[in-house]
């Protein structure tokens, strides 16, 4: 139960303050069916093929939204929410959901939902605005999040294909994913249905995989590009939530078709399925491998409608293992017939990768720059620099994150000399950053510290008690709560070891003293010498005063620690722990 709750407060984050219960709104046309009720706060409670009748729609339902990660405990509320019913464009009905938004970060938003049957289509289209009539700017998060069943119910052999840089992945547990592309795709391989999204390619930033086979639950929540939303302004997107049937799994969707690509040796087969009926369509393919050779293949024709696919076969063999790109453009009556107008796709065609054998790394380029709207800019660092030349070498405080792109600017006076403060039996750490000129790396930099003497006593610090360490970066693509920059993000401490410094890059070192307990109090001052291949060697200096106190080597302050075990172990076993609490605890 506590489980559901905090995914609840990560999920939904607003309260409903309701009116009186309306009753529930239905829609329907040629193919589908799809019932909103209002008790479920403006959620998609059904969505079923006609043929099937059986509901794609998950026990939370569809649509469910938000801004971020609210807070804890200040939650947000929804106010004056509003469900009714009315007539769309070009005849069609849809479904207007309303509210106010109150809490933190929030406050002030107008958010308005309206939904609508495509027509003769197995898809619904949602508009969703969101206003800031507020007094203040908010930094917006916007999300959407579907659970769902296709086939009717939960199966653990359901599949989730969506596209990322690495390429078209299958999730097996939930995760985020930067959108390469505008759509995700779940799919139940034994009933042959597949519940897509399909987003607008400039809004999309990145997918959450849904997969929870302990709770049963199965979806995705898409992820909008993070905006500043001024007092007065309004920020509206539409997608689409649709069926097909006839696929075991997804290599593209769009608003009219969704295709399923497999290849055998000598032969490249594509199942098309359709999301509206579409006749005489002609189609011309291409192949495109990563060295840029391109296949021209046969021009094809098909006819497809909702329940009926169009298989297309090449006779096209792999030259060798690896992914390569498919690209088709579609024609009707001699005209082009362009895929994704209304979803920002930048081609109007198909657009996607297939697998031929084994790939060992594969990418995926983004259509668009949604996925790294948030990435870190060039910073530039005023910084006196410790020797002169054209490679920067700079000593930095061990608190300040020094990020690849980083770029110092000179104050003027050099400073070779580190300077730090300890007690005895205290370890006390500082960065040496070396960042050679733009377009010449810098092989082989070594790093060489030198005792610490004291020169008014003759005691010393041996070398060995400095520890020497390369900072590592980790690539964070979708950052917590949306807040902070995309990139390379300095977090592991390596081993030293002598490296490469790539041109027009940072590359920082972390020097750690420690002084042991016996460490006569004074000033010690070392050498640091720094060499790499085509540079002259730099003589920088390390001075450490040593206090005339000891740290004790237990902390006195008391440490507040807690363990939720029943979490823990339900976490553990989903990634496939077997063992016993007790034996999780004793760890």
């Amino acid at each position: 139960m506590r489980a559901r709750w905090l995914l609840l407060i990560n999920a939904v984050i607003l309260i409903v303050a309701w009116g009186r219960a309306e009753e529930p709104c239905v829609l329907g046309n040629e193919h589908v069916t799809l019932r909103m009720a209002p008790p479920a706060s403006g959620l998609v409670a059904e969505f079923a093929l006609l043929t099937t009748q059986r509901n794609v729609v998950a026990e939370r339902g569809l649509l469910q939204e938000g801004f971020g990660i609210g807070s804890f405990y200040v939650p947000g509320r929804r106010l004056n929410a509003r469900l009714r019913q009315q007539d769309g464009i070009e005849g069609t009905h849809q479904i207007r959901f309303s509210y106010d938004c109150d809490g933190p970060n929030i406050r002030g938003l107008n958010v308005t939902r309206a939904v609508e049957l495509v027509p003769d289509a197995t898809a619904f289209r949602v508009t969703w605005t969101v206003e800031n009539k507020g007094s203040e700017d908010h930094w917006i998060a916007p999300w959407v999040r579907n659970d769902v069943c296709p086939g009717g119910a939960f199966d653990p052999n359901d599949r989730i294909d969506l596209p990322s840089f690495a390429g078209i992945v299958q999730p097996r547990r939930s995760g985020y994913f930067p959108a390469a592309r505008n759509w995700i795709a779940v799919t139940d391989p034994v009933t042959r249905e597949t519940v897509f999204g399909l987003f607008h390619a400039d809004h999309t930033h990145s997918f959450l995989a849904l997969r929870d086979e302990g709770e049963r639950n199965l979806g995705f929540q898409t992820a909008f590009t993070p905006r500043v939303l001024e007092v007065g302004d309004t920020w509206t997107t539409t997608y689409q939530i649709g069926i097909v049937r006839g696929l075991t799994h997804i290599d593209f969707a769009s608003d009219s078709i969704v295709v399923q690509i497999d290849y055998e040796p000598g032969k490249l087969i594509l199942l098309i399925g359709a999301i509206r009926p579409l006749s005489d369509v002609e189609m011309q393919a291409s192949v495109r491998a990563d060295d840029e050779t391109v296949w021209k293949l046969p021009r094809k024709r098909f006819d497809v409608r909702p329940g009926r696919l169009a298989r297309c076969t090449y006779d096209w063999a792999a030259p060798r293992d690896g992914a390569y790109e498919f690209m088709a453009l579609l024609e009707r009556d001699g005209q082009a017939f362009p895929l994704g107008f209304d979803s920002g796709s930048p081609h109007g065609g198909i657009d996607t990768q297939f697998v031929a054998g084994g790939a060992d790394t594969i990418v995926m380029d983004a259509w668009t720059d949604a996925p790294h709207a948030l990435d870190r800019r060039p910073r530039t660092l005023r910084r006196a620099l410790a020797a002169p030349g054209d490679t920067a070498l700079w000593i930095e405080d061990p608190l300040h994150k020094v990020f690849r792109e980083d770029v110092p600017e000179a104050t003027g006076e050099f400073v070779p000399t580190a300077r730090i403060a300890l007690a005895r039996n205290e370890y006390e750490s500082f960065q040496l950053v070396v960042r050679p000129p733009e377009g010449r790396d810098l092989d082989n930099v070594t790093v060489q510290v030198h005792d610490l003497v004291d020169h008014a006593t003759g005691n010393t610090i041996p070398a060995d008690k400095v520890a020497l360490f390369r900072v590592g970066y980790v690539p964070v693509r979708v950052p917590t709560h949306f807040e902070n920059p995309t990139g390379q993000w300095p977090d592991p401490l390596i081993p030293y070891a002598p490296f490469r410094a790539p041109g027009g890059q940072c590359a920082p070192l972390w020097l750690t003293v420690h002084a042991p307990r016996d460490t006569a109090p004074g000033t010690y001052t070392g050498l640091i010498e720094i060499a790499g291949a085509g540079m002259e060697p730099i003589e920088l200096w390390l001075e450490a005063t040593v206090w005339n106190f000891e740290l004790p080597n237990t902390a006195s302050l008391k440490t507040d620690f807690g363990f939720w075990l029943d979490g823990a172990l339900k976490q553990c076993h989903r990634r496939g722990y077997t063992g016993a609490a007790a034996d999780l605890a004793a760890a």
